[in-house]
């Protein structure tokens, strides 16, 4: 920015760029306040407000040392000024240079108990320090005497949240948002919480809200696609992706979500070539560029969307591209057991059987599944032994008579997305992908979860009005986002074979159809994949099989 120059300047015109560099500064017009504030210098070399406004501008634009410098020369100008003192601390912590920024803003916050920015800028340097939980203690004294502080109960939230205190962070920020509702950061750390305590549609209205009023605002979108997709409302997640993609053409991540969220849909011959552009666009088989940390992550992100999905042949690319990611040290572990179950895929697909075996054997070692067959069979036969025809015929009256769940259910990997999306197409029915509401509710009642004897008595004591809140809340998020003249709404979680009996007591309309495939075919297909660590029952064949006859004995009663 040219200015007319200063020299000599009256006192009007020093104060004159002085009232026009705070105004620039209140609207983040950093370039000009600097410009307007080395003019004023030239002039007023020890002119405290173009030292102090010059200070802060310069640390909005990451210019962390020159922003200390001419912060240091406000607060010798104006010793008694807290706020100088402040952004003094928190361009020192910017900086790096954190006991030096400790030492000026404990003394700022000990000094000015009642200026509420020297405790905020506190804690967030004690939290930089990864000093929560004296953090979190300095927040429960100050936020007593800051009650009305959106900035003090958002910092003790983003605490709670590190702390996996997720209940007491979802109110604090509650608290902060009735506080402050225009603060995009605050309602993002509500969704963040209140995703953790899997209200996932509590925080899609969170987020469908800002991003009415803040459109702008792409790290909602995120977290929105995120959320669309758990919840199986795969085509908002794709418009979604789409928008954001189209936006931000060069970003090769927002490709990748697209893509996944074709998958989502079935789309899969799309999300080949969605998946496919990215890998060959990162110049695939490229050590040079692999080697980039950045790049690193993006293609273990893309070979492992892309790999299910895809048939290799002889001489694939992305196998070499997968030796090299492996051949690095620092590859995060759970990268390397992700890339193990591709390089197991790649070697299943191309004939390698014993490759293939090898490198999920070496997955699985990095997984450290539980053997916890023992007790789940025990479960499961007490189960069966209790759940007979008489117990059915005495509470035959509870739960609901409506015949819209349909149950795909039976191991994973045995035909359920296919089957559920045969049944979708059809104009009076929709899916709901794999839902984790039943599984949920069947765990909230201490199925695989309490001591056996207590399960069995708390379902035998069921009344018919807690059966029917039960089923309701399940109906709930069926109907959730769902076609509402749909017929009939499919849920594919295989695992529901393990809650059969909840089935029949809830819901003994439903209809169920249950998925085979041949025994040794879907039980190598389940140990080659990557399945979570909730599939515990993979960590071996000798436990995959015993878990496979189980399952038969289970679906067969």
């Amino acid at each position: 920015m040219s200015l007319p120059g200063l020299r000599p300047a009256p006192p009007t015109i020093v104060k004159q760029h002085l009232v026009a560099a705070l105004h620039r500064l209140q609207n983040g017009d950093y370039d000009t306040v600097v410009a307007l504030c080395r003019h004023v210098l030239v002039v007023s070399p020890a002119n405290f407000d173009a030292h102090y406004y010059l200070g802060v501008a310069l640390g909005e634009l990451g210019q962390n040392d020159v922003s200390i410098q001419h912060l240091r020369l406000a607060a010798k100008a104006n010793p008694k000024s807290d706020e100088v003192r402040n952004n003094l601390g928190k361009a020192l912590m910017n900086a790096g240079e954190l006991q030096e920024s400790l030492r000026v803003l404990a003394a700022t916050a000990e000094r000015a108990p009642h200026y509420e920015d020297a405790h905020v800028s506190l804690v967030q340097l004690l939290r930089k320090m990864n000093r929560d939980e004296e953090a979190l203690h300095k927040l429960n004294d100050v936020v007593v005497r800051f009650p009305h502080s959106w900035a003090l109960r958002n910092e003790r939230g983003r605490i709670l949240l590190g702390l996996d205190r997720n209940h007491e962070a979802a109110l604090d920020f509650e608290a902060a948002a009735h506080l402050n509702s225009e603060s995009a950061d605050v309602q993002l750390n509500l969704s963040e919480a209140l995703v953790r305590l899997k209200q996932h549609d509590a925080a899609q209205l969170v987020l469908e809200d800002l991003l009415r009023r803040m459109p702008a605002i792409n790290e909602a979108k995120s977290q929105l696609i995120g959320i669309y997709r758990f919840l199986w409302q795969s085509e908002k997640a794709l418009a979604l992706a789409q928008q954001l993609a189209a936006a931000n053409p060069t970003d090769p991540n927002l490709r990748l979500t697209v893509g996944d969220c074709l998958v989502d849909l079935g789309r899969t011959a799309e999300a080949e070539v969605v998946f496919s552009f990215v890998l060959d666009q990162t110049a695939i088989g490229s050590e040079s560029l692999i080697s980039q940390e950045s790049t690193a992550d993006m293609l273990v992100h893309a070979l492992s969307s892309y790999a299910p999905i895809h048939k290799f042949a002889q001489g694939a690319r992305e196998l070499n591209t997968v030796d090299v990611l492996l051949a690095r040290p620092e590859l995060p572990e759970a990268d390397r057991r992700t890339l193990l179950y591709v390089k197991s895929k790649i070697e299943d697909d191309i004939g390698n059987s014993g490759e293939a075996v090898r490198a999920a054997l070496a997955a699985k070692v990095l997984s450290n599944l539980a053997d916890d067959f023992e007790r789940h069979r025990d479960f499961v036969h007490a189960t069966i032994a209790t759940f007979d025809r008489a117990f059915f015929d005495r509470h035959r009256n509870l739960g609901s008579k409506t015949d819209l769940p349909v149950f795909i259910l039976g191991m994973p990997r045995s035909g359920t997305t296919l089957t559920e999306q045969i049944i979708a197409s059809h104009p009076q029915a929709d899916g709901s992908g794999e839902m984790v509401t039943l599984p949920d509710i069947s765990h909230g009642l201490g199925f695989d979860v309490d001591e056996v004897t207590a399960f069995l008595a708390r379902i035998d004591h069921l009344t018919s009005q807690a059966a029917h809140e039960i089923a309701e809340r399940y109906l709930s998020a069926l109907r959730h986002s769902r076609k509402p003249d749909a017929l009939r709404i499919t849920d594919k979680m295989p695992h529901n074979f393990q809650h059969i009996w909840l089935i029949a007591l809830l819901f003994p309309n439903a209809r169920i159809i249950h998925c085979r495939r041949n025994p040794v075919d879907v039980c190598m297909s389940i140990f080659l994949r990557n399945f979570s660590n909730g599939h515990w029952y993979t960590r071996d064949f000798e436990t995959m099989g015993k878990f496979y006859n189980l399952y038969k004995e289970s679906t067969a009663h």
